[in-house]
């Protein structure tokens, strides 16, 4: 995870000081879309333990500093500080991308 950018860890921090616990499933690993923020360290994906789904992106939408958000299944969250203001759901090459908008950090395992 030290990979990841500072902008992301205030990103993540905030959400958790607001929904609480968070368990990151991906950050600068794994397979992603071709040119993702994922691989320069500009998103990760997460989930909150104890809070909906719905709770953390409205948490995420009030953040200026968050260009995309997506959602998926098992209540998995991808959000990334990219300039670009992008809402999506579900798996890549199946995303309907819409226009969206003109933490003391307690992540699991740590």
């Amino acid at each position: 995870m030290t990979c990841l950018k500072p902008g992301v860890w205030s990103v993540l921090n905030k959400v958790a000081a607001q929904v609480g616990r968070l368990e990151i499933t991906s950050g600068c690993d794994g397979k992603h879309a071709t040119r993702s923020f994922h691989y320069t360290g500009r998103a990760v994906d997460f989930r909150a333990i104890n809070a909906s789904q719905k709770d953390v992106v409205a948490v995420l939408r009030k953040l200026p500093e968050v260009g995309g958000i997506g959602t998926y299944t098992r209540s998995l969250v991808h959000a990334d500080i990219g300039g670009r203001k992008a809402a999506w759901h579900g798996q890549q090459g199946s995303r309907r991308r819409v226009a969206m908008w003109p933490v003391t950090l307690d992540v699991a395992g740590e």
